[in-house]
């Protein structure tokens, strides 16, 4: 969730499923390793992430270049999402990526709201952000959102040599029969096209006005020079001038 407007999912190149909230995939661990806090994130030699539906593994190299994004009006006295559309990110450059990581950075920091950085403080972003993005898509409105139901991952577990991952249930799924909301871009009988990679910079500056960007993450000077060019890129410019006359 890059704003109230502005949404991004990774989901399964395989069954085509892009679940809303990022803790509706199963996590596997090798049996091997010793099941510990912050196994959650470990690198791929320790465990890795599979789709709920497929129960299939997703990878960078596979499902990293399919992404969706998801734009359009949310009107807050109805509690509808309109004049949405959804596209294909594809592969970007490694700018873009970076881009979009540093705008979540600073969506991050903006729903932190001053809190100390925790374990427990990011649990609670991090489900903040989730109920707040099923809430404007699955609830208000979007026709290609699903329910479906977590598939068991029994057999995969055992060809895998993993065991199941729950470390806190805002992280990864607890197991079968869990529901969670997708988007299923083949649900109508629409094509949903590539977006380039200008207009994917334009959405995104566009969002960047509506986020205190001021105070993102500036640690490294990659996150300076991403944050200098987000508040001159024109779009950033108009978007602030069109919310200080709202």
């Amino acid at each position: 969730m890059l704003g109230s407007w502005l949404f991004l999912f990774y989901g399964c190149p395989y069954c085509f499923l892009f679940p809303l909230m990022s803790n509706c995939w199963y996590r596997f661990q090798r049996l091997v390793k010793q099941e510990t806090v912050g196994m959650t994130m470990a690198g791929d030699d320790d465990g890795h992430w599979r789709c709920a539906s497929c129960v299939k593994k997703w990878s960078w190299a596979a499902g990293g270049a399919h992404r969706l994004v998801v734009f359009g009006d949310w009107n807050e006295p109805r509690q509808v999402f309109e004049n949405y559309q959804i596209a294909f990110i594809g592969e970007q450059s490694e700018v873009q990526n970076n881009k979009i990581n540093w705008l979540k950075g600073c969506k991050a920091v903006e729903t932190l709201a001053g809190r100390p950085i925790t374990r427990e403080s990011v649990l609670q972003m991090i489900e903040t952000l989730n109920l707040e993005t099923n809430r404007r898509l699955a609830q208000g409105g979007i026709q290609e959102v699903i329910r479906q139901t977590a598939e068991d991952p029994k057999s995969a577990l055992e060809e895998a040599n993993c065991r199941l991952v729950m470390e806190d249930e805002r992280l990864s799924l607890r197991g079968p029969g869990c529901q969670f909301y997708a988007i299923n871009p083949k649900l109508r009988d629409i094509s949903v096209a590539a977006i380039t990679a200008q207009e994917l910079d334009a959405l995104l500056d566009a969002a960047a006005a509506g986020l205190d960007v001021e105070k993102g993450p500036v640690a490294t000077s990659n996150q300076r020079r991403i944050q200098g060019e987000v508040v001159s890129s024109p779009g950033f410019i108009r978007g602030r001038q069109l919310l200080s006359n709202l």
